[in-house]
C-alpha cells in the first residue's frame, strides 16, 4: 500500500500537512485525513490535485 503526503496549497505556496496518510474522507467543512499512527486532522479545504504519493488541497476561502 502506498501511503501519501497531504499538502496545503495557500497563497500559492504548498505547506506539509501530514505524511503517511492512508485515509481521506470529505466532512462537512473540509476534510479529514488519517495516518498509519492514529493523528487525525480535519483541514478546511478542498481537493485540488493528486500525483503518485502527494495529494494537495486547495484552502477554503
Amino acid at each position: 500500500m502506498c501511503e501519501q503526503r497531504v499538502y496545503l496549497m495557500d497563497q500559492g505556496e504548498e505547506k506539509l500537512i501530514m505524511e503517511a496518510v492512508d485515509r481521506m474522507q470529505a466532512v462537512p467543512g473540509g476534510i479529514r485525513v488519517m495516518n498509519l499512527f492514529g493523528e487525525e486532522k480535519t483541514i478546511a479545504a478542498q481537493f485540488h490535485s493528486f500525483d503518485n504519493n502527494k495529494m494537495v488541497l486547495s484552502a477554503r476561502e
